[in-house]
């Protein structure tokens, strides 16, 4: 059954209630527990809205939020549909596939779902992007938090926690919605690349080794005992592990490809990220890192969108620069998983068809000595990771392919 979490403590008035998991087949007034989540995660995204920024109607959309988050990390904590069907029916579920989309699939990611099924991925998309926007513009963003703290009475630590909530939780939710093509195919992917190109030129005015809250209570939207397996806000910078079995998972694999170039190294990333293992690390939430994961789920599903399309904005979007660079120089701050999940974003890119077709016009016009460059100091990253991931090396072939026929022109 679900109970009521304690709310954190600093939070703005009429944040939503925290909902915990436990087993059980009914709570205390005899509902359904499954549905009181589902009603609560459609309630906070049907209240998802364009407000303001850092007026009293925007804190109350980074509560709605939050709490969305938090529901779909205690989704990762459920067992799978068809366990608890073998369970009740003693068979297998029909209708459920390990590798299904959000509707048929056997793991639990309902607030995704709902959020595709109410159209508010493009919208929570752009709320992001005009984020990061004004994030870029100092002078004006810091008279934003000084007439929130006026206004709304909150001391700017505050203002400051919220605003790292917004960003985090917002970014881990769409890229959780991304991993799924069917989510892609509903989003406007041009927007996607602009927000990642926004990002990733923006990204040398963020510290690399430090937190993004900027928050003196760094333990300040951790979860109550009872769900400190699933993911925390802003704690210590997240670790990247490796595992099976869980519905937690952010699969790299998901949708397989026609060759085995195409279908990704199988890497599994916890989508709801844990424990830190030190602050040097780069904070792996924040959007200058996670626009990583993005670029992957566009790379590793280009086939089934407009490929055409999605290569063309791609290459104006400067993101054939953009992104190996990125990753080049900030390798040392990431996990070999992540490193990992880098690389092979480039490597799907490089599998497809329309990049095949027309990277020469990329790489000669103006700029192409730049691009040329940075594809190849990819190449010690990339034998880096085979020397500890020996079974990425078909995953990686697209890109040492592409590396060797830059070095051939």
């Amino acid at each position: 059954m679900f109970r009521r979490g304690s709310l954190p403590e600093g939070g703005s008035k009429g944040r939503p209630r925290i909902l915990t998991y436990s087993a059980g087949k009914g709570g205390p007034d005899g509902k359904d527990p499954n549905q009181v989540r589902l009603d609560a995660a459609r309630r906070c995204t049907r209240q998802i809205q364009r407000v303001p920024i850092m007026t009293h109607e925007w804190f109350h959309l980074v509560d709605n939020i939050e709490h969305l988050y938090r529901l779909a990390s205690l989704e990762s904590l459920m067992p799978h549909v068809e366990t608890m069907k073998e369970a009740e029916n003693g068979s297998r579920a029909v209708g459920r596939a390990s590798e299904g989309t959000l509707w048929d699939q056997d793991i639990r990611e309902d607030v995704i779902r709902i959020m595709v099924e109410e159209a508010k991925v493009n919208l929570c998309l752009r709320l992001l992007h005009e984020f990061k926007q004004l994030q870029n513009r100092p002078d004006e963003m810091d008279r934003h938090i000084d007439r929130a703290c006026d206004k709304e009475g909150m001391p700017k630590s505050t203002v400051l926690s919220r605003m790292a909530a917004f960003e985090e939780a917002l970014g881990l939710l769409l890229r959780q919605g991304f991993t799924h093509v069917e989510t892609l195919q509903l989003t406007d992917v041009p927007l996607i690349a602009r927000h990642i190109e926004l990002v990733l030129r923006n990204a040398n005015k963020r510290p690399l080794d430090c937190d993004a809250s900027a928050d003196p209570e760094p333990q300040r939207f951790r979860e109550d005992s009872s769900t400190s397996s699933s993911a925390s806000l802003s704690g210590k910078p997240v670790q990247f592990v490796s595992t099976k079995g869980s519905s937690s998972e952010l699969k790299l694999d998901g949708h397989r490809r026609g060759s085995d170039e195409r279908r990704g190294s199988g890497l599994k990333i916890k989508a709801w990220d844990i424990e830190g293992q030190n602050g040097t690390q780069r904070p792996l939430r924040l959007q200058e890192t996670v626009v990583l994961a993005y670029f992957h789920s566009v790379a590793q599903h280009i086939e089934k969108l407009n490929e055409a399309e999605v290569v063309s904005v791609l290459c104006d979007c400067g993101l054939l620069e953009l992104v190996p660079n990125h990753i080049v120089a900030n390798c040392a701050t990431y996990p070999s998983e992540m490193r990992a999940l880098a690389l092979e974003a480039v490597s799907l890119l490089c599998a497809s068809e329309e990049f095949q077709a027309r990277w020469k016009e990329s790489f000669t016009k103006e700029g192409g000595t730049g691009r040329k460059a940075a594809f190849l100091a990819l190449e010690p990253l990339a034998k880096d990771i085979l020397l500890q991931k020996p079974d990425m090396k078909t995953s990686l072939r697209c890109l040492r392919d592409f590396i060797a026929k830059l070095k051939r022109h």
